[in-house]
């Protein structure tokens, strides 16, 4: 379990250019919208494993929630988006946050680790069959040094029986 106020995929569309932007830090401390973003959105996850404006919709509809809000004395947005994104939620995608990058960015040093690992992986395998080869090319070298020996000795053994008369 994770929570999304810490990682990196979580991202505002901006109002005019409609791209995807960092969660900065400022926001991640104190739920602040931010000013080029349209008062009426919600953070989005970039991996879209969570609908964060839903969520918010919920727990703008609890009770419970509301009066937390009502009693923190501080903006009920920020407050209820603070419950939503401080909660602990289920995610496969989780990418810690960087400062100063951007979802993107974030997903591309996942997807840099993954390959890593990937080639980490391949390079074991690799070695491990290169020595099984080894193994198998020395087993065969062998049998062929004892056939051909046996072989030899066996002609040596005709050719002086022939000689022999």
């Amino acid at each position: 379990m994770v929570k999304c106020s810490e990682c990196g995929f979580i991202a505002w569309r901006h109002r005019e250019t409609r791209e995807l932007v960092e969660a900065d830090g400022e926001f991640r401390q104190d739920f602040h919208f931010p000013s080029a973003i349209s008062a009426r959105e919600y953070p989005l996850c970039f991996m879209r494993k969570r609908n964060i404006g839903k969520d918010y919709e919920k727990a703008k509809n609890a009770d419970s929630l509301e009066s937390v809000a009502t009693a923190l004395g501080s903006n009920q947005r920020a407050s209820i988006l603070r419950n939503v994104l401080a909660a602990e939620f289920p995610c496969d995608s989780f990418s810690e946050w960087q400062q100063g990058f951007t979802p993107k960015e974030h997903r591309e040093l996942v997807d840099r680790k993954e390959l890593l690992e990937w080639q980490a992986a391949r390079e074991d395998a690799d070695r491990t069959w290169r020595k099984e080869q080894a193994i198998s090319e020395r087993f065969w070298r062998l049998i062929q040094v004892l056939v051909f020996g046996l072989a030899g000795g066996a002609v040596a053994i005709a050719a002086a029986l022939i000689g022999r008369g």
